[in-house]
């Protein structure tokens, strides 16, 4: 459960992470990620690494279309590894080097407790 305080600064939206390759293991480019998006009902798609350097894409839409954009990507031809509600930050902030690091540690701590099921960020890592 997110508490109050930080509540304000994410909205909760429907994620579907597929594999950056499709069914037929050519690369998912992000101009044709865009186009799928759009034909699919998301919302919006970002390219991303996952913990092994692989190129995924996420999906964002609407919680109550999550299903349905879900479906339509499968249909499309791409790979789904994960769908689920998330929290999106709506606004980000900036850290420098020495406070991103603080930050992780932070994370990572908070993240190893047993009683921790997920952590949402803020920090922006495009700066």
């Amino acid at each position: 459960m997110m508490s109050d305080g930080a509540r304000h600064s994410f909205q909760k939206k429907g994620v579907v992470m597929v594999n950056g390759l499709d069914k037929d293991g050519k690369d998912v480019l992000l101009e044709r990620a865009l186009e799928l998006a759009i034909d699919s009902g998301a919302e919006d798609v970002k390219q991303i690494e996952d913990e092994e350097d692989q190129v995924m894409l996420k999906f964002v839409c609407d919680l109550s279309s999550l299903r349905e954009v879900r479906e339509r990507l499968d249909s499309l031809g791409l790979l789904t590894t994960d769908s689920g509600p998330e929290f999106i930050a709506t606004t980000t902030v900036p850290l420098t080097d020495r406070d991103l690091q603080t930050a992780f540690c932070l994370i990572e701590q908070i993240d190893e407790n047993q009683d921790v099921i997920k952590v949402y960020d803020n920090i922006d890592l495009q700066s």
